[in-house]
Formats: structure tokens, C-alpha cells, sequence
């Protein structure tokens, strides 16, 4: 948070942060959730944003559903916008933009 504020104060206008990370469980939905919570609560009027890749299904890990559900109710009530990606969506399109 300290490197964040730091660039914060001396960029010229910065009218916000968009925070990449995953849905499906620890580092990605926990300590994505608790930044963005922290980052609302000294950044009131600026714009945050989430970037969030799904996990890919039932089988990956076995919470990974509930950490993904848990997640996303913190963004809504944290971001001001939610950009959801689906991690099979995300490879199809990859390997058909591949070849």
C-alpha cells in the first residue's frame, strides 16, 4: 500500500487503480478483496476498479466456488466496477487466437 500511495501522490490525475487478480482462492481472492477494502477506505472518491479471473471449474480446487462467491460479495460492496473473466473463456480464446 505504501508503493501504491507513494505513485499516487505524484502522478498527475490519477483518477483511479485497476486491481488484476483471481477469484478462486488465498492470495487472489483474500488479500485482492482486503487491498481494494483498504483502498476504498483511504481513497473514498476515487475510482476502483477489479479485474477478476474466475476459477475454471468444480474440479480445480475443492473451495474454490465458496472463496470465489465470498470474493465477489466484498467487490460489490468495495469497487465501483467488476471486469469478470472466466479462466475456460479466457484459454479459448487464447488457443483460437493462437492458431
Amino acid at each position: 500500500l505504501e508503493a501504491l500511495r507513494w505513485k499516487w501522490e505524484r502522478a498527475d490525475g490519477c483518477a483511479g487503480v485497476v486491481l488484476a487478480h483471481s477469484l478462486g482462492g488465498g492470495t487472489g481472492s483474500g488479500l485482492g478483496s482486503r487491498l481494494l477494502l483498504e483502498l476504498r477506505d483511504r481513497h473514498p472518491k476515487h475510482y476502483l476498479l477489479s479485474a477478476c479471473a474466475a476459477p475454471f471449474g468444480p474440479g480445480e480446487l475443492p473451495l474454490a466456488a465458496y472463496n470465489a462467491m465470498l470474493a465477489l460479495a466484498s467487490l460489490h460492496e468495495t469497487a465501483d466496477g467488476v471486469f469478470y473473466f472466466d479462466n475456460a473463456g479466457l484459454m479459448r480464446s487464447l488457443a483460437g487466437a493462437a492458431g
